[in-house]
């Protein structure tokens, strides 16, 4: 039987990743998107963790109560848009962890209808929670997606909870919107190494190495503005949790890379902040010749703007005074149509004289 010293060792990973994911709600928001296919926007998406949808199964000491088997407190239930989802983090194989999933999602289909009011009520909806799989450690017998049918007589709702298992994920997969919160427990698969030899040198070496690929990668996105500074935190303190796990637990004190392990645990990662501040920076130096010659643009056409006012006004002013002098003609004509008609009339009384 599992001892709490064995439990408190597995649970350093397994707590740390439901941090990660606590940590920036729109990453977490793409994560889930990547891996379910959602399109919800990760700006205006409304995301709730909600520890409390479990508050029945726990007593006031946080241990778990009735007969649960599983400690459904160490899970991170979430909604996103009021769709609920579940995130599982398990660290070895559990040949019932199909029937733990399904467990989880009805007692949130149970939890929902407890706050539900049915009093008179003839119609419900029941919202059925998505389970996600976070598998930590290696086993050959994880599936890539776990698949519950429910049936209703001849209707069939076919369900898939999928995997991600982080010994398969590497620097480059996990660099994917979304995917990047995951990136410090790529040094897990290391542990199983040092527990066998902690004294290998070369493991310890491409342990160290994974390190500053996961730090250079982090401050790549960073500068590319492909993740937030919260992300650069939270991945930090992750990191440091990771590799002083593996140092305390599994790596020896005659390890050859101990002492550069001990550096990188003082080091401050001030350069990823450094880096964000430049990137913006830059950003706006990149963008200076755009303003500036857009501001000669708009200095170009407020020219122009004037000119053909100006122009305009001209051609005004010239159709008034041409509409004076035709207005004058008008009336010279008007006043020779008069005197016309008044010589052809005293011309008619001398005739008849």
């Amino acid at each position: 039987m599992e001892n709490k010293e064995d439990r408190r060792k597995k649970l350093v990973t397994h707590d740390a990743i439901l941090d990660m994911l606590r940590c920036d709600p729109p990453e977490t928001v793409k994560l889930v998107n990547d891996l379910l296919g959602t399109n919800y926007d990760p700006v205006t998406a409304i995301v709730s963790f909600d520890a409390n949808d479990l508050k029945d199964l726990l007593n006031t000491d946080g241990e778990v109560t009735g007969n649960m088997e599983t400690d459904l407190r160490r899970d991170l239930p979430l909604s996103i848009n009021g769709d609920k989802f579940l995130f599982e983090a398990q660290t070895t194989h559990d040949e019932i962890m199909l029937l733990r999933l399904v467990k989880y999602e009805l007692h949130g289909v149970l939890q929902d209808l407890a706050n539900k009011n049915m009093v008179n009520q003839h119609e419900v909806t029941i919202p059925l929670p998505q389970a996600i799989l976070i598998q930590i450690d290696k086993s050959d017998q994880i599936p890539n997606e776990y698949v519950v049918k429910y049936v209703l007589g001849k209707e069939e709702l076919v369900q898939k909870i999928p995997v991600i298992k982080l010994w398969e994920e590497t620097v480059q997969t996990l660099s994917k919107d979304g995917k990047a919160l995951l990136l410090p427990f790529l040094l897990n698969k290391f542990k199983h190494g040092f527990a066998k030899n902690p004294s290998d040198g070369q493991l310890g070496m491409e342990f160290v190495e994974e390190i500053k690929n996961i730090d250079s990668v982090i401050e790549r996105l960073l500068a590319d503005r492909k993740i937030s500074q919260k992300i650069v935190i939270g991945t930090d303190l992750a990191l440091k949790a990771m590799i002083m796990g593996l140092k305390n637990e599994y790596i020896a004190q005659d390890n050859p890379v101990r002492e550069e392990i001990e550096k990188m645990l003082n080091v401050s990662r001030e350069p990823y902040v450094s880096a964000w501040d430049q990137a913006v920076e830059q950003g706006r130096e990149s963008l200076k010749p755009t303003i500036a010659n857009f501001k000669k643009n708009i200095q170009t056409l407020q020219s122009n703007n004037q000119t053909l006012q100006s122009k305009l006004q001209t051609e005004q002013q010239a159709r008034q005074k041409e509409q004076q002098a035709r207005l004058e003609l008008e009336k010279q004509l008007k006043d020779l149509q008069a005197q016309l008609a008044k010589a052809q009339k005293k011309k008619s009384r001398g005739q008849d004289r």
